[in-house]
């Protein structure tokens, strides 16, 4: 596993980067926390930088055992000293797991174009907790997209 340790680096600018400035296309992400990262290496995204805190490391942590066993599956994971990693992260309390994945974009077209297609759309929800509804119900009733 690769370390940084230096506010300097690189890497430190791409995220900020993509987190100052969204893919127009939703095709490169930002994930912070171990759920987010779970969820996008199981639904097949494919990291391009995937960066733990080393304390996280250091002691038994959901984000360090995750990290660990992406590392043990081929994922290139890289250890970064707790200040430099707070640079990284997107949120004001870091997780201790980010990472930059990319996914496939299916266009609206594509959902939209099926004969008998049921799609849900949620324009400007400003409440998490109300998608979560909402996906839980369309999930219910049989939604496509």
């Amino acid at each position: 596993m690769r370390n940084i340790s230096s506010r300097q680096n690189p890497l430190v600018r791409t995220f900020r980067e993509l987190a100052d400035n969204p893919d127009p296309t939703g095709e490169r992400i930002l994930l912070d926390g171990a759920r987010l990262v779970r969820d996008a290496h199981a639904a097949g995204a494919v990291f391009e930088a995937l960066v733990v805190a080393s304390s996280r490391l250091r002691s038994e942590t959901d984000e360090g055992a995750l990290a660990l066993a992406l590392e043990q599956s081929e994922v290139d994971v890289i250890a970064a000293d707790d200040k430099v990693f707070a640079a990284l992260s997107p949120v004001k309390n870091p997780s201790g797991l980010v990472a930059i994945a990319r996914r496939k974009v299916t266009a609206p077209p594509i959902i939209c174009g099926h004969p008998r297609a049921f799609v849900v759309a949620a324009p400007d929800v400003q409440v998490p907790g109300n998608v979560r509804a909402l996906l839980g119900a369309a999930g219910a009733g049989g939604v496509a997209g």
